[in-house]
């Protein structure tokens, strides 16, 4: 009988199913902000040390709940045609740095290099929904990061090739566990998970995905991924932003009148950064020089090539950064270092 009020069809002067939730988003969530809201406020208070592991189990599932909360409606408000798409100017790059800084605390834990490259041609500035841009984003980087334990994450960014408008292409490429063949068909679906024990293991609703595939395409692109299991994947998408004028950069003259033909010395074991810091320093109009670790660039400096300043990665295999740059200071000539 409840069903036949708002489920189905509808029922006598009841709704669809698909615009129940979206109209009661407000009474949804704002109980769950009043039980997290609460409990933080409860934990700044004096509190055995029972009370406040009790306080803090609320608040980490409530912040659970929270997520699960917001993955149905927002799904549901795709699903009833009520998600509205904003259309406001926004930087691009503070927006894919933004979603970068919520987690590169987790990638530290983790050990997991976190990095970005936004491609020359790009659009800095851009008018579109930076809210729901953000939200594929920070789902993607989020995934990749959960399911990847060694290596690297590496958020790309370049304008779709060969499309005459406002189309860009993202990329959010792991080195995690990888999707078996089998399991594709099930990835963007609702309420879906690769398998049973992904669950388990990592939790999650399983419609993250699904919104965020779904919000792709309402601004006017698509998404799909490459993955191979046991070497990672990569999830595309692309979104339509309308590419608005250029401010400009003050500083930016004045950099490369300062770094013009300075040879910079890269030490980093890492092969993406080592690449993706050499096309800024030629970018920059600097000679750049790259080597994978602390003695490639001992004997490098010692071979009496010059070397105007040296950029060391911290944490390194064999000889970390501290440890090179201790070293470098030994030798007669040692460049100017930036750790």
């Amino acid at each position: 009988a409840g069903a036949g009020r708002w489920g189905g069809g509808g029922g006598r002067g009841g709704l669809p199913r698909a615009h129940f939730l979206p109209m009661r988003t407000h009474e949804t969530r704002t109980p769950m902000n009043g039980v997290i809201g609460m409990t933080s406020l409860l934990l700044d208070t004096p509190l055995s040390r029972d009370q406040r592991e009790y306080a803090e189990t609320i608040r980490s599932s409530g912040d659970a709940l929270l997520t699960i909360i917001n993955d149905i409606l927002d799904f549901s408000k795709i699903e009833s045609g009520h998600m509205e798409l904003d259309a406001a100017e926004f930087g691009l790059r503070e927006c894919v740095e933004g979603v970068l800084d919520l987690f590169a605390a987790r990638a530290a834990e983790k050990r997991l290099d976190l990095l970005y490259e936004i491609a020359d041609g790009t659009p800095s500035l851009v008018r579109g929904d930076a809210s729901r841009l953000r939200q594929i984003l920070v789902n993607l980087v989020g995934n990749a990061i959960k399911f990847t334990e060694t290596g690297e994450v590496v958020l790309a960014v370049w304008p779709a090739a060969g499309d005459a408008g406002d189309l860009v292409h993202f990329s959010v490429r792991d080195t995690g566990i990888g999707i078996p063949p089998e399991a594709m068909d099930r990835l963007f679906k609702s309420f879906s998970q690769v398998d049973a024990s992904i669950t388990r293991r990592f939790g999650g609703t399983g419609l993250g995905l699904a919104i965020s595939q779904r919000l792709a395409e309402l601004m006017g692109g698509r998404m799909w991924v490459e993955s191979e299991v046991g070497r990672g994947s990569t999830f595309h998408f692309t979104v339509r932003l309308v590419a608005l004028p250029s401010k400009p950069r003050p500083y930016a003259g004045a950099t490369r009148a300062v770094l013009e033909d300075r040879h910079l010395l890269v030490v980093d074991d890492n092969a993406t950064n080592r690449r993706m810091v050499a096309e800024l320093a030629l970018g920059w109009g600097m000679v750049p020089h790259v080597v994978d670790g602390g003695e490639a660039a001992l004997d490098f400096v010692r071979s009496g090539r010059r070397v105007d300043v040296a950029l060391l990665d911290w944490h390194m295999p064999g000889m970390d950064g501290d440890a090179l740059a201790e070293a470098l200071r030994a030798q007669q000539a040692c460049p100017p270092l930036v750790l």
